[in-house]
């Protein structure tokens, strides 16, 4: 799906608060656009075939092997990468869920079925897409939950897409819990937490068999070498940028709090900063209320009408700073009250 997906800002003329997208403003930006302006000499030559140093760094960092991590241009480039590695096959979707791992399944002619409650998976596809936390819900599986399932079904290669992972306060401080089963495969980005969607950098981590099945499929040079440089900057100065988030996630309760006072609007609940808003009575649907907030108040939402088992009045709105989020509570107030 080229288009309809969040953070559409370029189709309106004046947007000032977007809330659209999940990326977390993180300070990193203006020290990494420091580096990476002394770096700009690097683009005069070919970067790695397979972005190798940063790979290597991952492995010295987080203690596992380079032959069980792949680097990718943004996680997206892994799922695509992922459903031709699995064409013909059958894939399962955990959903409502990102919209890719349906596309990337279709024009690989993978044969897709939806479940909407992860205990309705009965094994019978050789490929599971989970998003935890989920985007859009803001639900989060534990890793006893999620391995018992993996142990399960061992036909199964089960993917697991933990880009938003940092925005758990209750998720394991071990990156790699999965890395002794051969059949899961991990998404990771860089690009929701540090704020540098731009760049597109992700990696995933699998079994040296499933590395091998996949990076098959991989062409040479798809990561930039300014997004490597980044990658390694960011790997090396991670602590330095950690997500704020208990003082984030305080802010996701009063903006929820606030929604729910309003007349016609009700969040879900959510473990992360980002949620859903269901419109009730179906007054307005969220397209409508995209395009009001936006030509009116400059302020962007996510209208989920396009996630497989949601209806056209959810919408999703990720949490920003506290004058951001008074500034969409009083746009809401003057639309619904």
């Amino acid at each position: 799906m080229i288009n309809g997906h969040g953070d559409d800002y370029f189709n309106f003329n004046h947007i000032e608060i977007n809330f659209s997208s999940n990326v977390y403003q993180s300070p990193a930006i203006p020290a990494l656009q420091q580096y990476l302006a002394g770096q700009l000499h690097l683009i005069t030559r070919y970067p790695e075939p397979d972005a190798a140093s940063l790979k290597q760094l991952l492995s010295e960092t987080y203690h596992i092997s380079g032959q069980k991590l792949w680097i990718t241009n943004g996680a997206i480039e892994a799922i695509y990468l992922i459903a031709q590695a699995f064409q013909n096959q059958r894939a399962t979707i955990l959903a409502p869920t990102f919209s890719e791992y349906a596309d990337a399944s279709r024009i690989h002619n993978l044969t897709i079925q939806y479940i909407y409650n992860i205990d309705e998976f009965k094994g019978d596809s050789e490929l599971f897409w989970l998003c935890n936390p989920n985007n859009p819900t803001g639900i989060y599986w534990d890793d006893e939950t999620l391995i018992a399932l993996f142990k399960q079904y061992p036909q199964t290669t089960f993917v697991v897409d933990e880009s938003y992972l940092a925005f758990v306060q209750s998720a394991r401080k071990n990156f790699f819990p999965y890395q002794h089963l051969p059949n899961v495969i991990t998404l990771h980005s860089l690009t929701k937490c540090f704020a540098i969607p731009g760049l597109r950098l992700g990696y995933f981590s699998a079994s040296k068999q499933l590395i091998q099945r996949i990076s098959h499929y991989a062409m040479p040079w798809s990561v930039n070498q300014l997004a490597i440089e980044a990658g390694k900057f960011l790997t090396k100065h991670k602590e330095k940028f950690a997500v704020p988030l208990i003082d984030l996630l305080k802010k996701r309760e009063n903006l929820c709090d606030a929604i729910n006072q309003i007349s016609r609007l009700s969040t879900l609940p959510t473990q992360t900063h980002f949620f859903l808003v269901h419109i009730q009575n179906e007054t307005i649907t969220a397209s409508e209320l995209k395009k009001i907030l936006g030509e009116e108040y400059g302020i962007l939402i996510r209208d989920c009408a396009n996630f497989e088992g949601l209806t056209p009045y959810y919408f999703r709105i990720a949490t920003q700073k506290k004058e951001a989020n008074e500034s969409l509570i009083n746009a809401l107030q003057m639309i619904f009250n």
